[in-house]
């Protein structure tokens, strides 16, 4: 399983209950929720973690609360929220859960796309350079709100070796990349980012 990030900017005051660091529905991916069971046969279980190739976070939400999978390709996201028992302690067999007819059509789409999600091995993202500047500026932005310094977020962005080099020399260039990021960041939040989808 690949190793899942963290929001570096999560507020301490609150707890992972109450800050949750998974995505939400209203951030786009769709959920799915279901029962798990730990498989009595492991080459027949519906889930088994090691064959997950795009799982890309595992959150643990409490005991009776379960565990929410995120699975992401270039493409679709996947949330699948399982209660029951833990993929992380064995393989398991599920079974989905549909409230209402209404739902019936959005969760048949869903779990039509769910086997291929699950099978495919994920892109690597395109790191060129707008897309860091992007990302760099959205982390300025979170980081910002949070109360982090410029340097908390140099640190998180570049690493504290970098941080420290480019805040104790007399260049400008970190500082003055991450006021920009974090400008265009800004617009981005307040309707730029259609630009990105039209």
């Amino acid at each position: 399983m690949r190793g899942g990030v963290s929001g570096p900017f999560v507020d301490p005051r609150h707890s992972a209950l109450d800050a949750p660091v998974c995505w939400l529905p209203e951030t786009g991916a769709a959920i799915l929720t279901a029962t798990a069971a730990r498989a009595r046969v492991s080459r027949a279980a519906d889930l088994a973690l090691p064959e997950l190739l795009c799982l890309r976070h595992i959150v643990n939400r409490g005991h009776r609360a379960g565990q929410r999978l995120l699975f992401h390709t270039t493409d679709v996201s996947i949330a699948l929220d399982l209660h029951g028992d833990r993929i992380t302690d064995a393989p398991v067999n599920v079974t989905f859960h549909v409230t209402g007819l209404g739902e019936a059509p959005r969760a048949g789409a869903l779990l039509g796309q769910l086997p291929r999600v699950i099978a495919t091995a994920p892109r690597e993202a395109d790191l060129s350079a707008r897309r860091l500047f992007l990302r760099d500026g959205l982390i300025a932005l979170d980081g910002q709100r949070a109360g982090a310094t410029y340097f908390d977020i140099a640190e998180v962005i570049f690493g504290r070796a970098r941080a420290a080099a480019a805040w104790a020399g007399p260049s400008r260039a970190m500082k003055d990349r991450l006021v920009r990021a974090r400008t265009k960041a800004e617009k981005m939040a307040v309707g730029g980012y259609l630009h990105l989808i039209a």
